[in-house]
C-alpha cells in the first residue's frame, strides 16, 4: 500500500514527466526533426521507466527514477520527496498506555486520524479499578477529541517529534455524566514508525481532574 507520502511524490512525478514529454518534443522537432512515431516511443519509455522506478523514491533524499535515451542525449528525471508534517492529512495513529491516576493505573487505548495537514480526530478511552481497605476506586471515560499538531517536516531533523494541543470530550464510564479535557502532548517515533507518547490533560468539565498518559504509539500511515 503506498503512503501519503508516495501519493504526494506521484504529483511530482506527473509534473516532471510533462516536462520531460514537453523538452523531447521540442528537442527533436528543433533539433533532429524526429518523426511522430520517435516522439510517442520516447513518451512511452519515460512513463515506463518512472513506473518501475516509483518505489525506489524514498523521503530522506532526492532520487533519480529515470534516464531515458533522445536524439539529443540522455535525458533524466529526478523526484524530489515534497516536504510533508510527521503528522498530515491521512495518517492513522494508534495508541496503548497508562494513565496516572491516584490509587490506581487506568489501561488507556487511543487512535487519532488526520483529516487536514495539522488536524486530528482522536478516539480516546481508559479505564481501570482497584479495591484498596475495602474501598473500590475506578475511573473510566470513553471520548472523542479534535488535536492540532505543530509537527515538523519529513525532511528535517526534527521530523521525530509530534506536539499537538486540543481537547477531549467524553462519557465517565462507572456513573452518568460528561468530562471534557484540555489537553496538550507529544510524541517521539524512535524506531521508523513506533514511537512513545506523552499526554497531559486538565479536566475543565467533570469530576475527573487533572491526569497524565504514557505509552507507546505505532503510526499505520
Amino acid at each position: 500500500m503506498k503512503t501519503i507520502t508516495h501519493k504526494i511524490q506521484l504529483s511530482i512525478f506527473a509534473l516532471s514527466l510533462a516536462t520531460a514529454v514537453a523538452v523531447a518534443q521540442t528537442t527533436t522537432k528543433n533539433s533532429m526533426n524526429v518523426n511522430n512515431t520517435e516522439t510517442e516511443r520516447i513518451k512511452k519509455d519515460i512513463v515506463l521507466t518512472v513506473n518501475k522506478s516509483f518505489d525506489k523514491v524514498t523521503p530522506i533524499k532526492p532520487t533519480e527514477v529515470a534516464s531515458i535515451s533522445t536524439p539529443s542525449g540522455n535525458l533524466r528525471l529526478t523526484a524530489v520527496p515534497s516536504s510533508e508534517g510527521v503528522f498530515h492529512a491521512g495518517s492513522l495513529v494508534l495508541g496503548a498506555g497508562i494513565v496516572y491516576q491516584k490509587d490506581l493505573l487506568p489501561l488507556m487505548l487511543a487512535a487519532e486520524y488526520g483529516i487536514g495537514r495539522n488536524i486530528g480526530v482522536e478516539v480516546r478511552g481508559w479505564y481501570g479499578s482497584k479495591t484498596k481497605d475495602g474501598v473500590l476506586y475506578r475511573d473510566g471515560v470513553l471520548g472523542v477529541g479534535l488535536n492540532y499538531h505543530l509537527s515538523g517536516n519529513i525532511t528535517n531533523s526534527s521530523s521525530r517529534f509530534d506536539t499537538y494541543f486540543g481537547g477531549v470530550y467524553g462519557k465517565i464510564l462507572d456513573q452518568s455524566g460528561s468530562a471534557f479535557y484540555a489537553q496538550a502532548g507529544a510524541r517521539y517515533f524512535f524506531i521508523g514508525r513506533l514511537g512513545a507518547f506523552g499526554n497531559f490533560n486538565i479536566g475543565l468539565i467533570g469530576s475527573r481532574g487533572t491526569n497524565l498518559s504514557v505509552g507507546l504509539i505505532y503510526s499505520l500511515f
